[in-house]
């Protein structure tokens, strides 16, 4: 009887071996642990997990296909929840990803920065972006520019994105 039990108990695999069940578990935590390092992007921002069981979550996606792929919801704004999840590849989910950036542009080369509140000034030099500081005002940042493309030889130097002395820009 006890040789019975401990063969049953050997051919048995915990759930957690699963990549499905690692999925899930991910997703759920992102969604509703606060700790997790990810919380912010996923539950942080309203993003819910709506599966009450792991066996509802595996009638929905099923098998995962191959190991390249990942889970995916189709409406990156949207929940977890029944319609919503799939299994993709990295190149089918860089489509499905939302666009964000820290800089606000304010034509070539000078930006202003939404964290600092400081104008960043660079120049692409040899295929490279070269970072010219920060700045307070706009007209610092766009003369910080002008004045390193004149160091290098370098043409471009537009006068009209030049900010005049009397601007209101700040």
């Amino acid at each position: 009887m006890r040789n019975k039990k401990n063969q049953q108990r050997s051919r048995t695999v915990p759930l957690r071996n699963y990549p499905e069940y690692r999925a899930y578990g991910g997703a759920k935590s992102r969604c509703n642990n606060a700790r997790h390092s990810a919380w912010r992007y996923y539950g942080g921002r309203g993003i819910r997990f709506k599966f009450k069981t792991f066996e509802e979550f595996f009638k929905e996606v099923g098998k995962r296909p191959s190991k390249e792929h990942s889970l995916n919801r189709r409406d990156n704004n949207g929940h977890y929840e029944l319609g919503n999840v799939e299994w993709s590849t990295k190149a089918e989910q860089a489509h499905n990803r939302r666009h964000y950036t820290h800089k606000v542009r304010h034509g070539s080369g000078v930006s202003k920065h939404k964290k600092s509140g400081k104008w960043v000034a660079y120049l692409w030099y040899m295929g490279k972006p070269l970072y010219l500081g920060l700045f307070n005002t706009k007209r610092e940042a766009t003369q910080a520019r002008n004045s390193e493309m004149q160091k290098r030889g370098l043409r471009g130097t537009d006068q009209s994105r030049k900010v005049p002395a009397n601007s209101c820009i700040k």
